[in-house]
């Protein structure tokens, strides 16, 4: 169960596997981006989630992309 506060991230693997040559965005930078950002609301966390995974992807990511957040309140 969720906590007051608690945020839960769900995603598809086109997320995690956006790609700079040979590198993946990985689930690190996903954890690393909930980790810097606490108390920030889950939409603007999925749109800077996304903006971060297409500049490391250097552009749009071609595979499909979903991402739900959901806070405890």
């Amino acid at each position: 169960p969720l906590s007051l506060d608690d945020m839960a991230v769900m995603y598809t693997d086109g997320l995690v596997e956006a790609r700079r040559g040979d590198e993946q965005f990985g689930e690190d930078r996903i954890g690393d981006a909930i980790r810097r950002n606490p108390g920030i609301s889950p939409d603007v966390f999925c749109k800077q989630l996304l903006d971060s995974a297409n500049d490391f992807n250097q552009g749009i990511i071609a595979d499909d992309v979903a991402i739900l957040a959901i806070r405890k309140d």
